[in-house]
């Protein structure tokens, strides 16, 4: 019983953490850029003084 929890959680991490999550964290990046106009390289200036 404890080895197919094992196996099944190994085989839904393996899946989860690959492609997915990259195009979930990439994407999420892309819109919070767009909503907040940009604003990590707008003020990068000043938050490098």
């Amino acid at each position: 019983m404890l080895e197919t929890i094992e196996q099944s959680n190994g085989w839904l991490n393996g899946y989860v953490w690959g492609t997915p999550m990259l195009i979930l964290l990439m994407g999420t990046g892309v819109v919070l850029t767009v909503l907040t106009r940009a604003v990590q390289f707008r003020y990068l200036g000043f938050a490098l003084k």
